[in-house]
């Protein structure tokens, strides 16, 4: 868990259940960049940031928040 992360959130999509969303609370913006900022931060976040689909859709909670 990076500093300044409040809590995270899993969902699942109701359409395609196959698809999932990452929900992050941050504190404030200067500490969810700071969390991206580090190298290996970025080999981890990036190639799955980048799997990320651009459309509307519905999502079911599936743990609730993560402390």
């Amino acid at each position: 868990k990076q500093k300044g992360c409040v809590a995270a959130r899993v969902g699942r999509n109701v359409d395609d259940p196959e698809l999932l969303a990452l929900s992050m609370e941050w504190e404030n913006i200067g500490s969810y960049r700071r969390a991206l900022s580090p190298y290996e931060v970025k080999l981890t976040a990036v190639p799955l940031l980048s799997q990320a689909v651009d459309e509307p859709s519905a999502y079911d909670d599936l743990d609730g928040w993560l402390p």
